[in-house]
């Protein structure tokens, strides 16, 4: 079993085009995103996942979990440019300042994964298809 964080942006505005929105804005933007999180993310993480005999949970999206965040103020949520500002907050007791405030990055981009994939991929007469790469890679 594998916990994941999905849901955490889309609950607490942490998404960089989230900043840039009015309260109101921010809140409809936000509920959308939640609507849509089911077909966008879940199904690829699930099926991702289970091929690999591993289940996922997703505490972030605990009916609970859910109501509590669709219940705080906008405001809470991006304070001072600062996304996931209450969630940050409430980490702050548990977690080193390092690791609570520092700037949220992608996974594929921070680690360099999806740069070297790009290159194995332009080696292999891809060019910039990554993707098509993959995707014959499997065949």
């Amino acid at each position: 079993m594998i916990l994941s964080g999905q849901g955490a942006d889309e609950l607490f505005a942490g998404y960089k085009r989230y900043e840039s929105l009015k309260a109101e804005d921010l809140e409809i933007a936000l509920r959308t995103d939640l609507d849509n999180i089911a077909q966008n993310n879940l199904e690829r993480d699930d099926a991702v996942t289970m091929a690999n005999s591993v289940e996922l949970r997703v505490p972030y999206l605990d009916k609970k979990v859910i109501e509590l965040a669709l219940s705080i103020s906008p405001e809470l949520k991006i304070h001072n440019a600062i996304r996931k500002y209450i969630l940050r907050r409430a980490a702050s007791n548990i977690l080193p300042d390092e690791l609570v405030w520092k700037e949220k990055k992608a996974a594929q981009y921070s680690s360099g994964i999806y740069s070297a994939m790009e290159k194995l991929a332009k080696k292999n007469g891809y060019g910039k298809y990554l993707r098509k790469y993959l995707s014959e890679r499997k065949a």
